[in-house]
């Protein structure tokens, strides 16, 4: 047995010498370079990272990056699976195989469009109003100020300078140029200060400031906001609170509550409740849009004390995605300023949707109902009992309620009009009004709506 193993071990030596012998040396080319020596497309050249096997080219924001032609260079006899001069959809990465003799290495070419953009604008303490497409910032402030040194507090793409600088002081007696530049892309805006005597719309959370917004929604409405709405500015429920903020500033304030679940108010909302009381009985005018809405009892805006008698809404985990579009129906109120100019539903006058089938969404609800079960002490019996009781004017249902009057089971958006000298509140609860999918996108068929229905509110309010 031994001899046998002996034997064997003796084969496997002659063998591995055998192996090393000048004649058996092996066919494999395994010392040649396989690089990417130079890459550019049409003027940019890219960066070439030879460690991580990534190519990296910048292009100016707008480049069609579906259709783009890279040239390339190799080491010397190496090939690569995609040809220079071939022109590349680069919409995603795109993986490329350079090869020589029996040896490869694999690329990552990838193509980022440069921006140069403010994404915004502060001259002293007041925000200016964007508009992106004119190149125009214009920033309205109370006529008393000195516009002659104003400190620029400006916010930009990642990764862009601006000129001038954010922090430098500035001389808005006329407009001022400010050039953004990021790599490819400069872009230059021209910044108007404006004094006036013009009213602030806020915009009201309980964040300390608006860079602290948890809510993808609350911070989705405050971006559209700041560059849509003129003069509007960010309250902190604690400003409020600790009184460094005047309320009576304001023309209109807005109060997007997105807070789950739903019966767990914000207590700092609860702590001011006197303060909103006031600001509203002295004449300012709300917009309460999604779980805001539960605090007309508190602040004193509906007759009866209460809040909306039927809510629900699941967490972003619990989102889901909808067979079909959502919006509002808002029979017997067609004319109201409310809903002019919204896209309607074919063949509708009273219907609008504000977000398409397959969005992911929370329904999130804050509504009025009637009759939907006996005896429920927090029932109306009927809309008529609704009106009187809360002193509310039922403008609208979801979609699928398109019937008015007496037969309207539910109320998702509601007016409370002035009375003694108050300001004007609208209620907006529906479940289809969202600004952030939970899939992670603010973008549908619809969004132009739940702008177009927001921008009204306030400009309503604010008349």
């Amino acid at each position: 047995m031994i001899q046998k193993i002996y034997m064997l071990f003796l084969s496997a030596l002659l063998l591995l010498a055998a192996g090393c012998d000048d004649d058996n040396t092996s066919s494999l080319i395994l010392d040649n370079d396989v690089w990417i020596t130079s890459f550019r497309i049409g003027e940019q050249a890219g960066e070439i990272d030879q460690v991580a096997k990534t190519v990296k080219v910048h292009v100016p924001v707008g480049t069609d990056i579906t259709n783009l032609t890279p040239e390339f260079t190799l080491s010397e006899g190496a090939t690569a699976n995609l040809k220079s001069g071939t022109p590349v959809d680069f919409t995603l990465p795109v993986v490329v195989r350079v090869t020589n003799g029996n040896v490869f290495l694999d690329y990552t070419l990838t193509v980022e469009c440069d921006e140069a953009r403010i994404t915004e604008f502060k001259a002293g303490a007041y925000l200016g109003s964007i508009d992106e497409a004119g190149k125009k910032i214009t920033v309205y402030v109370p006529l008393a100020t000195d516009v002659t040194a104003m400190l620029v507090s400006i916010r930009a793409s990642e990764g862009a300078t601006i000129e001038p600088e954010s922090g430098d002081i500035i001389d808005f007696t006329s407009p001022v140029v400010f050039t953004v530049t990021n790599r490819t892309a400069i872009t230059a805006y021209t910044v108007t200060v404006v004094p006036t005597d013009v009213k602030f719309t806020g915009f009201i959370g309980t964040a300390a400031s608006a860079d602290q917004l948890e809510s993808d929604d609350e911070k989705a409405a405050w971006a559209w906001m700041k560059s849509t709405v003129a003069a509007s500015e960010y309250i902190s429920f604690e400003a409020v609170k600790n009184g460094s903020v005047d309320l009576s500033r304001y023309t209109t304030i807005w109060w997007h509550g997105d807070f789950h679940p739903h019966d767990n108010l914000p207590s700092i909302a609860d702590e001011v409740s006197a303060a909103m009381r006031s600001y509203f009985e002295r004449g300012g005018n709300l917009l309460l849009t999604r779980f805001a809405t539960k605090f007309v009892g508190k602040w004193g805006i509906a007759l009866d004390g209460r809040e909306p008698n039927n809510c629900w809404g699941n967490s972003v985990s619990e989102a889901f995605v909808t067979d079909a579009p959502w919006g509002v129906s808002f029979k017997g109120h067609e004319d109201h300023p409310l809903f002019r100019g919204l896209a309607l539903k074919d063949g509708r006058l009273d219907v609008a949707y504000l977000f398409d089938k397959g969005y992911y969404t929370t329904n999130s609800t804050a509504q009025w109902v009637t009759q939907i079960k006996e005896g429920w002490a927090d029932a109306y019996s009927t809309m008529v009992d609704w009106r009187e009781k809360t002193g509310g004017i039922d403008l609208a249902a979801s979609d699928g309620d398109v019937d008015a009057d007496e037969d309207r089971k539910a109320v998702v958006i509601a007016e409370f009009p002035s009375r003694n000298g108050s300001g004007k509140v609208i209620c907006i609860g529906s479940g289809s009004y969202d600004w952030y999918g939970g899939n992670g996108t603010s973008d549908n068929l619809y969004r132009p709506n739940t702008e177009k229905l927001t921008k009204n509110a306030i400009d309503y309010l604010c008349e």
